[in-house]
């Protein structure tokens, strides 16, 4: 995978995840496992946040920016998952 990909799914795991999180701000206390979803969608966003600063950065070392596009490349299915978990919420509150 190469960085404009990288950061194409990047972008896609970064919109979905804050909308998710939007989504679960209303639940915030119903129970503990909204809360740790809130949780782990608020670490995503600064995960991925980090790895978009990272592959915009012209004197991005090769190496790294093949680590990273490796790993976002695994996250591919995951992101999927996701999305798909936000299109049901999505139809359900129409």
């Amino acid at each position: 995978m190469d960085p404009g990909t990288a950061l194409a799914v990047v972008g896609i795991a970064l919109d979905t995840i804050k909308d998710l999180h939007a989504y679960y701000v209303g639940w915030k206390d119903r129970n503990e496992d909204v809360k740790e979803v809130r949780s782990d969608l608020i670490w995503l966003m600064n995960l991925f946040e980090a790895i978009r600063a990272t592959l915009t950065q012209e004197d991005l070392d090769r190496n790294l920016s093949q680590t990273i596009c490796d790993s976002i490349k695994s996250c591919k299915a995951i992101v999927g998952k996701l999305e798909k978990k936000l299109a049901t919420i999505k139809r359900r509150n129409t």
